[in-house]
């Protein structure tokens, strides 16, 4: 059970890693490669994300599960449970996928994606449910608006 264990959890911290900065930056440079019109909206939403979710973090602080001590404004904006930021770039980016191939099963594969981020930070406690629900309702907010 300990392999199944260690297994899955690393499989969690991989699929997290799905929802973080690191991914959405990449689809930028290939759709900035590829002069592809997803490019701009998904400018838009990375800025949106921090833009929106920055402020509603450090307003609203609330400590992660597994609490996190911050002595500097970057280091605080990290320690706060609420919003997820994973979750939000994750739905966002799932949407973003979705509209622009408008491909049945690209869509379900990102729902299916996004999900198991939002689950991976619940599972990895980072997040209590109300911060991935937060994040994901944030994430499709700043979908329709970086996409007006």
């Amino acid at each position: 059970m300990k392999v199944v264990n260690y297994y899955f959890n690393a499989l969690m911290e991989n699929v997290s890693a799905l929802g973080s900065i690191f991914t959405h930056l990449l689809l930028l440079a290939v759709a900035f490669i590829l002069n592809d019109a997803v490019f701009s909206p998904l400018l838009k939403g990375l800025i949106l994300i921090y833009v929106i979710i920055m402020p509603i973090k450090i307003i609203l602080f609330r400590n992660r599960p597994k609490k996190m001590k911050y002595k500097q404004l970057w280091e605080k904006f990290e320690a706060s449970s609420f919003p997820s930021v994973h979750s939000a770039r994750a739905i966002f980016l799932a949407l973003v996928l979705s509209f622009r191939f408008s491909n049945a099963a690209l869509s379900v594969l990102a729902a299916l994606v996004s999900a198991m981020v939002v689950y991976s930070r619940i599972h990895m406690k980072k997040h209590y449910w109300g911060d991935v629900i937060g994040g994901a309702m944030g994430g499709a907010v700043i979908y329709f608006l970086a996409t007006v």
